[in-house]
């Protein structure tokens, strides 16, 4: 009807006058070559044995007893520890307890994002944990009390367990607990017939196994050896002292980054 106006409709939201395409994820299919002359494609061109810049830092969570936060490159993992406190048990242990818990973000990983309830491959690197570093502290220290390590993987890009282990072997000195060692931790990827140190998630996706390996260098213990994939005897040896190589390497910053803070 002519001389009508329409009223503005109050319940229904109005499109935008410009649109845009939708931004479609490409597909994940593997690059042709991993490895170039010697450079590693999917990892800024590193060399085989190399690895990613590492940026160290203690106490960055105020309410914690101790925490660290470590970066290489696109892996970051922040962690704290609270404790020692009392058990909830009523019997008497003459050794404290060492309490791990793993944890992705949300938006941590490539792809599709990660559920808030803990799955089943984070309740294995919780364990893993408690496995590399209850070796590594005197629990009898502290009796029938509890110490807990919180680890949060904020961006997963390639070693998230050995990141973690390294950063919460840090934030447990930063809580001032009796240690033995420090537990640094690496890890080598089987990719293109060719053990690299410290791989990206990429070269993790479409390698042919992965080994993450921790220690106490000082003591030359090893804490922690995980193998994921194909790996025959020989390579096997060759990957675990290219671990403990790496692990040496880390070793040293962490000591650095200790000695600096008490200076």
């Amino acid at each position: 009807m002519k001389g009508v106006i329409k009223k503005k409709d109050r319940y229904r939201v109005n499109a935008p006058v410009d649109t845009v395409a939708p931004i479609v994820e490409g597909v994940d299919t593997r690059p042709a070559k991993l490895l170039v002359a010697g450079k590693r494609v999917a990892a800024q061109n590193r060399t085989a044995d190399d690895l990613r810049p590492i940026f160290l830092r203690t106490g960055v969570v105020t309410q914690a007893a101790g925490s660290a936060y470590v970066e290489m490159q696109n892996t970051k993992v922040i962690c704290s520890v609270f404790g020692p406190r009392q058990t909830p048990q009523t019997t008497y242990s003459e050794k404290g307890k060492l309490n791990c818990y793993f944890k992705y973000a949300t938006f941590a990983c490539h792809g599709a994002r990660r559920k808030h309830a803990t799955d089943a491959e984070e309740e294995e690197y919780s364990g893993l944990l408690v496995q590399a570093l209850e070796v590594s502290l005197r629990l009898e220290t502290f009796p029938k009390s509890e110490v807990e390590v919180f680890a949060l993987v904020m961006e997963n890009g390639g070693g998230a367990l050995a990141a973690a282990i390294t950063c919460a072997s840090l934030a447990l000195s930063d809580a001032a607990i009796e240690m033995f060692d420090l537990v640094p931790a690496c890890s080598v990827g089987w990719v293109d017939s060719t053990i690299v140190v410290d791989p990206t998630d990429v070269e993790e996706r479409w390698g042919a196994g992965n080994m993450t390996l921790a220690t106490m260098p000082s003591m030359g213990e090893i804490t922690q050896l995980l193998q994921q994939g194909e790996f025959d005897v020989a390579t096997s040896l060759e990957a675990i002292e290219l671990c403990r190589d790496g692990c040496s390497r880390v070793y040293t910053h962490m000591k650095n980054h200790i000695t600096e803070n008490i200076k």
